[in-house]
């Protein structure tokens, strides 16, 4: 199931945001072409965060079993706070 879970979960048509990881997210933009998240990592160790997005019309069907392998991942370094854009 770990590998399963995002690190963070993204509704593209709203301001929600839901950590399940080590991190710290907040949308800082969002328009029409995708939304930009910073993401913090307080902790002392670098980690490699998987970011799924979706809106509610995508919500609506269930995902594949291997749909996870398709999600970003950002690299965060131990206490770096980084920003990365989703379509």
């Amino acid at each position: 199931m770990a590998l399963e879970l995002p690190g963070v979960y993204l509704r593209s048509d709203s301001d929600e945001v839901v950590v399940f990881d080590r991190v710290e997210a907040r949308v800082i933009r969002r328009d029409k072409t995708g939304a930009t998240l910073e993401l913090r990592n307080p902790t002392a160790y670098d980690a490699r965060v998987t970011v799924f997005t979706e809106d509610r019309a995508g919500a609506r069907p269930p995902l594949g079993p291997t749909a996870f392998l398709r999600w970003p991942k950002v690299e965060v370094k131990a206490g770096a706070t980084v920003q990365t854009t989703l379509k």
